[in-house]
């Protein structure tokens, strides 16, 4: 089944998510969202193994220390809204999200999932924060008994990997999809007239 939310107030998950990024931007100057999901996965450092793909308006990362194949995908252009992008942007979006569905579907043998769209659309929830805050989307694949007894003993949460190898699987197959939509468009060789013996 299929649910779609959206809720008039700011929830305790979102104003956590505001506060951790007016904190961040305050003490660094910068966009965590733009920091740890773009400039860290576009370096030539090791933190590029958390790539997972690019578009010209989207990245798509695996978070660092993250739940088990968690996806994020980013705009590249800051903004803390999702509502002022272009048409062809939110097309670019779409193919994006197929794309990553679709890896997703195939190395995980189609997993529940959850979505969401952080986005503060409201200017007075902004609270003047434009430059801190970040509009993203988030896949968050669902396993059975995700908790096991050191979670829920502990508060502990265990991930049987790390993200970067998650991310290199999904880029994998996410590759792999990108070269067989390029074969798919590719026009079928028409056969020559001329035949040369």
């Amino acid at each position: 089944h299929m649910q779609i939310v959206t809720l008039p107030l700011l929830t305790p998950e979102m104003q956590n998510r505001l506060h951790r990024a007016w904190t961040f931007h305050h003490k660094f100057g910068a966009c965590a969202v733009c920091q740890t999901n773009i400039s860290e996965p576009l370096s030539a450092g090791a933190h590029s193994s958390r790539l997972v793909h690019r578009s010209d308006n989207f990245l798509v990362v695996v978070p660092f220390a993250s739940n088990q194949y968690r996806v994020t995908i980013v705009p590249l252009k800051h903004s803390h809204t999702w509502l002022g992008i272009s048409r062809s942007e939110v097309e670019e979006l779409a193919y994006v999200l197929q794309l990553v569905m679709e890896a997703i579907y195939h190395v995980l043998d189609d997993p529940e999932y959850n979505i969401y769209i952080f986005s503060v659309d409201k200017e007075e929830e902004v609270n003047g924060g434009h430059e801190a805050v970040h509009w993203l989307l988030e896949i968050h694949p669902r396993f059975p008994a995700e908790l096991g007894g050191m979670e829920l003993a502990s508060g502990i949460r265990v991930i049987s990997g790390l993200p970067e190898d998650f991310a290199q699987t999904l880029a994998k197959e996410v590759r792999k999809l990108v070269a067989e939509r390029e074969v798919a468009r590719r026009p079928e060789p028409r056969p020559s007239r001329h035949f040369y013996h």
